[in-house]
């Protein structure tokens, strides 16, 4: 998926009519308020929680069984998983990989050799960052009706060696979109705000970034009706 909502933001943006993305665990332990209910005054209402599916454990679906002690621990209810666990092994020779779901992941775990060319603890960290951004960015598509075509994001991650740690981390987030300029500030804060990764690093280090966007490309013209001699005969 820190810091709360500031009243600033929400009076600025909800201004509009677009409700901020509630918190993930907020939809399993409190009720929240849906776009078309008044916000304030006599006989405002609350909506019911709203409802989301089990996720299932494909792992155990595929007939593939995870390490023991690695199942995600999930909250009360069928909200989304609290607790996080991967399995990581080397050998002496050098080879690591890491079972994190159902997937293993080779990862670069040696020191003092050249790189690989496997991701490493700074790439995987990155790449945390950017699958966080992209789970909120369909979280916004879900909660926010926020259209899209497609997204890809960049991240860098910059560290330093005394003492060791990351210092900042920057993104430039791209997306095929539509939406008006409003709309792409309010998912942008709502990227900020709810994300439990990004959250997390941005209390370590500086943590900022973009949001870009390009129009939807049109609908390319349908051919045109030639003539069995190959040339165009349609009037005009």
């Amino acid at each position: 998926m820190l810091p709360a909502c500031d009243a600033e933001g929400d009076l600025g943006l909800r201004g509009e009519g677009l409700p901020a993305l509630p918190h993930p665990g907020a939809l399993a332990h409190r009720e929240w308020v849906t776009p078309d209910e008044p916000r304030k005054g006599p006989g405002w209402q609350r909506a019911a929680p709203a409802k989301m599916a089990p996720v299932r454990d494909r792992g155990a679906a595929a007939g593939r069984a995870r390490p023991a002690g690695t199942e995600p621990q999930r909250s009360a209810g069928t909200g989304p998983p609290t607790t996080y666990a991967v399995r990581a092994r080397v050998s002496a020779a050098g080879g690591a990989h890491a079972d994190a779901g159902t997937e293993t992941i080779m990862i670069d775990a040696s020191w003092g050799n050249r790189p690989s060319g496997l991701p490493g603890p700074g790439e995987l960290l990155a790449a945390a960052f950017a699958a966080c951004l992209l789970k909120n960015l369909a979280r916004a598509g879900q909660f926010l009706s926020f259209r899209y075509e497609r997204a890809e994001v960049d991240v860098i991650a910059r560290r330093q060696d005394a003492p060791p740690k990351f210092t900042e981390i920057t993104y430039e987030l791209r997306l095929v979109t539509g939406e008006p300029q409003r709309r792409i500030d309010l998912l942008h804060r709502n990227l900020r705000r709810y994300g439990t990764v990004y959250n997390t690093l941005a209390g370590a280090c500086d943590v900022h970034g973009r949001v870009i966007t390009s129009p939807v490309p049109e609908t390319a013209p349908g051919p045109s009706r030639a003539h069995p001699d190959g040339e165009d005969h349609r009037p005009g």
